[in-house]
């Protein structure tokens, strides 16, 4: 199961996820062990291919308006992880008509948001039960 907040019913072509904490070696002169690793920003964005069936993704990229993303993989119990981004903003949006027979779609770059609520940017969930 897929969903986006704002876009109703959605006809998701592709999504991608990606995610960095930014670390980073502090190196030492003189040695050949590292001080320690630094801890950087967490940040999480990633790409959509919607088909164009209305204008309401196209809205929520203009008006810069929060939705949040969700999809659950696997189907079999204690095998299924629900994952969300529960503030996302869209940092991009491209209409994308390859002409006859082709479809169209909108190709979009989103950002995920510390989200206050939930306290986190990206939420990993294990269903158990």
């Amino acid at each position: 199961s897929l969903s986006v907040t704002g876009l109703t019913s959605p006809k998701i072509r592709t999504v991608t996820l990606n995610a960095t904490n930014n670390l980073r070696e502090q190196a030492v002169v003189g040695s050949d062990e590292l001080a320690g690793i630094g801890a950087g920003r967490f940040e999480v964005s990633g790409t959509m291919e919607v088909y164009l069936e209305d204008k309401s993704l196209l809205d929520l990229y203009f008006n810069s308006t929060a939705a949040d993303l969700s999809f659950t993989i696997g189907s079999v119990t204690t095998e299924k992880y629900t994952w969300s981004i529960p503030n996302l903003k869209f940092v991009s949006a491209e209409v994308v008509a390859g002409g006859n027979d082709a479809d169209v779609v909108v190709n979009a770059g989103w950002q995920g948001l510390y989200d206050s609520s939930e306290a986190c940017t990206l939420k990993i969930t294990r269903e158990v039960a």
